[in-house]
């Protein structure tokens, strides 16, 4: 029987909402698995509160964090330490605490890359993105495919201002990518058509009950990878839409399986159980299905 008691080491996750995640059932059920005494709570923390949620963790002795939307960016600004691309992106999507101190990753960006390659059988190098979004999880991407060496990125997001602001980020560093920044108004079917691989990172498309879109499908067609970085729903609108236009497309739950793995081994110094991970996620949403 699995039971807590005073010698358990918290985890958790931040985020509001928080009740959509996966990872508190993911994290428990390894746990349990490896005979781990540590426990995953969901922690929903509005954004007036995360600076007090944070000298909480810490004032509690949590062992680790994950970070949701829409903390990612904001998040930053507390850490101690950041690791690996995380300085880099300006994002995190893990934080470790060690000894008082908030050290941040970003494991978004190994897990993405590995769904990408692994489920989706996709080569980022040479490709032209569209990305939808400049958020958190839009500059892990974004990061991640410009670290791969792709041909071009188009950035597109609701508020033009923050997807130019993460194109010149990108161009400083990557200066060999051609990197466009835009306003979602500037979307049109030519440039859809155009590119290799379509990214939804932003959160259109969670509530299965809104059939909005992030941009519209229009040129899309058969040849074309649509990634859509939400997991619940399993097949949102606009992965719907896209698929009737002949692309493939792939949800985000391989890439909660492969960040939260990274996570997992950054917390605990184990490898992480890859195959009972996915079973795992599996499972859970065929039991509750869409209502996740």
């Amino acid at each position: 029987m699995y039971q807590v008691d005073s010698k358990t080491k918290l985890t958790g996750i931040f985020g509001y909402p928080v009740e959509h995640s996966l990872s508190p059932v993911l994290h428990n059920r390894v746990y349990r698995h490896m005979n781990l005494n540590w426990c995953y709570l969901p922690f929903q923390v509005a954004e007036s509160d995360l600076k007090d949620a944070f000298k909480g963790i810490k004032a509690l002795g949590v062992v680790g964090i994950n970070i949701t939307m829409p903390h990612k960016e904001a998040a930053i600004q507390y850490m101690d330490e950041l690791e690996g691309f995380a300085e880099n992106m300006g994002s995190i999507n893990t934080v470790q605490i060690i000894e008082g101190r908030l050290i941040g990753y970003n494991t978004d960006a190994y897990g993405f890359l590995s769904s990408l390659k692994k489920d989706a059988g996709f080569d980022p190098k040479g490709k032209r993105v569209i990305i939808v979004g400049a958020g958190g999880a839009a500059k892990a991407v974004s990061h991640a495919l410009a670290n791969e060496g792709v041909s071009k990125i188009d950035i597109f997001n609701r508020t033009e201002l923050r997807a130019i602001k993460l194109a010149e980020s990108l161009r400083a560093k990557y200066k060999a990518i051609d990197i466009k920044a835009n306003g979602v108004i500037g979307v049109n079917a030519p440039v859809v058509a155009g590119a290799d691989l379509i990214i939804n990172a932003t959160s259109v498309g969670m509530d299965k009950k809104d059939k909005c879109l992030p941009i519209s499908t229009d040129g899309i067609h058969r040849g074309q990878l649509v990634f859509d970085l939400i997991y619940s729903p399993r097949k949102t609108a606009f992965m719907q839409e896209a698929e009737t236009r002949g692309a493939r497309t792939i949800n985000g739950l391989g890439m909660l399986l492969y960040q939260g793995a990274a996570a997992f081994k950054i917390w605990i110094k184990l490898d992480p159980p890859i195959d009972f991970m996915k079973e795992v996620l599996e499972e859970t949403i065929a039991s509750k299905g869409d209502l996740l």
